[in-house]
């Protein structure tokens, strides 16, 4: 029998929200996983089988039991020995020989469950995080630096492009410095950010592309506009978050 498919992603998942909008397959988002309403939608497209991938949020049995065939996971990394998320990362990082796809079937504990399939894959010796998200020769690892204020100097553009922050110091940083920046609207970034126009929200990638190409562009065409907005972000830092303003602001809130 002929099914709708109605994939359904977290808004972290930009990849393969991309995928199905590119092979004509009906979608939707949520941010809470287990909502009633995303419950109704899912019941009323009354799956086969319900399959997690890159899943951040731990499924309800009453949605894992909704399907006939149950709920399975993909999980890119041997199970039990490592659970959790970006698994592959923990498998580099303690320099494993090898690493794992396994598909399971699903419970309400973190990638529990019996195991369906698991098949080894091993870990070639150029392996690494970039390699593995694809980001090889786009990303340059520097290491631990002791001379960031010369970096931040040397930066055209800083941009931040967090999921969350408390309060991300190193925008402060980079625009105490004279660099702009760019970033999501994640913790404290709007306090701190210039303006709005290079401000965005967190989890679009396409929005936070046009705001990097749209300050490429002054940068290179209108660099008296350029220059004022570099020194106004530095005047910003100095005049709301200099050591002493934050001093009196501490003592203000203890003190109250």
């Amino acid at each position: 029998m002929n099914k709708r498919k109605v994939l359904t992603f977290i808004p972290n998942n930009w990849s393969s929200e991309v995928w199905v909008k590119e092979n004509g397959i009906e979608f939707t988002t949520t941010e809470e996983l287990n909502s009633d309403g995303l419950f109704e939608i899912i019941k009323a497209n009354d799956p086969d089988l319900i399959i997690s991938v890159s899943m951040n949020q731990i499924m309800k049995e009453r949605l894992l039991n909704l399907a006939p065939m149950g709920s399975i996971n993909v999980h890119c990394a041997p199970l039990p020995k490592y659970a959790g998320m970006s698994p592959y990362v923990w498998a580099l990082a303690n320099n494993e020989a090898k690493s794992a796809a396994t598909i399971h079937f699903m419970t309400e504990g973190l990638d529990e469950g019996d195991i369906i399939l698991q098949e080894d894959v091993f870990v070639e010796s150029n392996d690494t995080a970039l390699v593995a998200n694809g980001l090889e020769g786009m990303v340059c690892p520097m290491g631990s630096r002791d001379d960031i204020p010369n970096i931040m100097n040397a930066l055209d553009l800083h941009v931040l492009a967090s999921r969350s922050e408390g309060f991300p110091n190193v925008l402060a940083e980079a625009m105490a410095c004279g660099t702009v920046c760019a970033s999501t609207d994640v913790g404290d970034a709007a306090e701190i950010i210039l303006s709005a126009d290079s401000l965005c929200r967190p989890n679009a990638p396409d929005e936070l592309a046009n705001i990097i190409l749209n300050l490429a562009r002054e940068n290179k065409l209108l660099p008296d506009k350029w220059d004022k907005r570099r020194r106004a972000g530095s005047v910003k830092i100095q005049e709301k978050f200099a050591l002493e303003r934050m001093v009196q602001a501490y003592e203000k809130v203890w003190l109250s």
